[in-house]
């Protein structure tokens, strides 16, 4: 028979650094060098409801409320399910994207059908902060 022993595991420390954030003047001229309206849109809604990558390209139809303004994250990190908000200035965009949509597609697909992945949406991000000129060095990059 084993008899349970207790461990004691001392794991590193992690530092706390705070996120780099941009000022909403460097989100305007990321958001304007796009010109793929479903990419700026991507990034839009990003910012404005403030999702992860993984939120953003995890989205379904019926997790947006447009009435509302709402959207219900299900299953995001932690195995947790959240509520956000979404910019009224989008909704429109939204609207246009979804039309006719079935509700269990995914919100943003890729161009062979099926979820974006989440390095495209990364990707994009990249791309506009070369455009846009910033230079900081944001997490979620690397």
């Amino acid at each position: 028979m084993k008899i349970p022993k207790k461990i004691n595991l001392k794991f590193a420390k992690r530092s706390k650094k705070l996120p780099i954030v941009l000022s909403r003047e460097e989100i305007k001229n990321i958001i304007d060098v796009i010109r793929n309206p479903k990419y700026k849109l991507i990034i839009s809604l990003a910012y404005g409801a403030g999702l992860r990558i993984s939120e953003v390209a995890n989205l379904k139809v019926k997790d947006v409320n447009l009435e509302e303004l709402t959207i219900h994250l299900k299953n995001t990190k932690g195995k947790k399910n959240r509520i956000t908000i979404f910019p009224e200035k989008i909704k429109t965009d939204l609207q246009n994207l979804i039309a006719g949509k079935n509700p269990n597609n995914y919100f943003f697909e890729s161009e062979r059908g099926g979820k974006l992945t989440e390095r495209t949406a990364q990707k994009v991000f990249e791309n506009a902060l070369r455009g846009a000129d910033i230079k900081k060095t944001l997490l979620f990059i690397h």
